[in-house]
């Protein structure tokens, strides 16, 4: 009987120990299935992040070439920045210099009007043309002083100075050159950035549907319009200047040309200031003498009148004279 019992108990242990191991067992392949479930879920929903992260890099990707602007922090980005950069340079130094010569030139001359006959048919010759003129008389003898804004070719420009200095006595020239060589290739890049800006805003005009977004966008396109124009206009007065050199020339009506010479001696100082006095108290005295003959009616004027006062005053003094008379004799 005990030994019935012992066995018994045996068995009713056993079958709770396999119940028990088939429940931990169920429980552990429910857990592992739930765990995979959260970890697949999860692997998913990163991988649909992903998904959307690609496609917005790939939105920002695509929108970079049509804004022509872009903020990157990734190394990639900041060496392709790095490489436009250089291709700029590149591009900078392979373009022809932009240079603006300006002369100055302050001249005289005995032949005035053959030498401005000269200087016009000179000018259009080399198809530059005449910007401004003015014309003055001054002195005794009237003698004209001109004021001239040539603008020639800069490929001529040589040849229309060298023609300057053959017919006239030069007294002083000053050559300036402006490099605008950066500046130039600068407004060319802000107008390919501005051409570039007004496509895109171009493009989201097509697609706004609202009447602010219209406005707005119609705003920036009228802003991007104006300085585009802008640009277009200093490079246009830039082309002008470079490809036309400026020649401001003045030039004064003489009868006599002063010499100039770099360096003098002694004597040749002494001789040239006692020339130049000389020449100078001669053209006083010419003026002198020619106000003097010019102003002979006024003289003979104020002649008459003074011979009229001085008669006058005469006559009242030999009435003045008689009265006294008179009176003495009766007295």
């Amino acid at each position: 009987m005990k030994k019935r019992k012992k066995a018994l108990s045996n068995l009713l242990a056993g079958v709770v120990l396999l119940c028990l191991l088939t429940a931990c067992g169920n429980s552990m392949e429910t857990y592992s299935d739930s765990e995979m479930n959260q970890v697949t879920s999860g692997s998913q929903e990163y991988s649909d992040d992903g998904n959307m992260e690609d496609g917005y890099e790939a939105e920002e990707k695509s929108a970079m070439p049509e804004d022509g602007v872009g903020t990157s922090s990734s190394n990639g980005n900041s060496e392709n920045s790095k490489g436009g950069d250089e291709i700029q340079v590149s591009d900078t130094e392979n373009q022809s210099q932009k240079l603006i010569k300006t002369v100055t030139i302050c001249a005289e001359t005995k032949e005035y009007d053959k030498l401005m006959t000269s200087l016009t048919d000179k000018v259009k010759q080399l198809k530059g043309y005449i910007e401004e003129s003015e014309e003055s008389q001054y002195g005794a003898g009237n003698r004209r002083y001109c004021s001239l804004t040539v603008r020639v070719p800069c490929e001529s420009l040589d040849t229309f100075l060298m023609e300057i200095s053959e017919s006239t006595n030069v007294l002083s020239k000053n050559v300036s050159t402006e490099d605008v060589t950066l500046a130039y290739v600068d407004m060319e890049s802000h107008i390919k950035a501005l051409r570039t800006e007004e496509e895109t805003l171009l493009r989201l005009l097509e697609k706004a549907e609202k009447l602010s977004d219209v406005i707005t966008l119609q705003n920036e396109l009228t802003d991007v319009r104006y300085q585009i124009e802008s640009y277009e206009s200093q490079l246009r007065t830039y082309d002008n200047q470079v490809r036309y050199s400026t020649v401001h020339l003045t030039l004064e009506e003489v009868e006599r040309e002063r010499t100039v010479q770099e360096k003098k001696s002694f004597l040749q100082e002494i001789r040239s200031g006692l020339s130049d006095n000389l020449y100078e108290i001669g053209q006083a005295l010419r003026s002198l003498t020619i106000w003097f003959i010019v102003s002979l009616p006024y003289f003979a004027v104020v002649g008459v009148i003074v011979a009229v006062i001085v008669f006058a005053i005469r006559g009242i003094r030999k009435k003045i004279r008689k009265k006294r008379e008179i009176r003495q004799n009766e007295k």
